[in-house]
């Protein structure tokens, strides 16, 4: 009870001045709890050629061998102090911000085959690289990750793979 009316003597203090209590906007619910709009949905081009992820936005956090390469672009869904957390597959993981420049241009959600023979196209390892033993078909479509060169970098299952932009493209 009596922090209640020290409470209100502290905001009837505050009024009689004309000092605002609470900053918030005409109609905005408030609920007690301050909320800053965090700037999300934008693209980051990796700066970097050697930097490790991690499952939480801290240097103490366990550390993630990503194949993130200098070149890609990703899309950050959260930042927290100098982190951006960015899609890893169907998971989440946070890179260091130094390491990455903000991006201009728009990047895809998908890529999608475009061309492909009854044996389907091989989704490669790296961009290149080695038959990863998976086959994509006609309009398979896969979560787009980055791109490097003439290589797509995507998603399917939880596991990272590259496809040709010979073979399909991004949208």
């Amino acid at each position: 009870m009596k922090k209640n009316w020290i409470i209100q003597a502290v905001m009837a203090f505050a009024l009689s001045l004309g000092m605002p209590i609470f900053a918030s906007p005409v109609n905005a619910p408030f609920n007690g709890v301050e909320t800053v709009e965090q700037d999300k949905g934008f693209y980051v081009e990796i700066t970097a050629t050697n930097f490790k992820a991690r499952w939480d936005p801290n240097s103490a956090s366990t550390e993630i061998d990503c194949p993130f390469n200098k070149g890609d672009r990703l899309k950050v869904s959260d930042q927290r102090n100098g982190w951006y957390e960015v899609d890893y597959g169907q998971e989440y993981v946070w890179i260091p911000s130094q390491y990455t420049k903000r991006s201009t241009k728009q990047t895809p959600d998908w890529v999608t085959v475009s061309s492909a023979n009854d044996g389907g196209v091989r989704l490669r390892l790296g961009p290149g690289g080695k038959d990863s033993g998976r086959r994509a078909y006609f309009e398979d479509s896969f979560k787009y990750l980055g791109e490097q060169g003439n290589w797509y970098k995507v998603s399917h299952e939880g596991k990272v793979y590259w496809i040709s932009k010979d073979v399909s493209y991004a949208e």
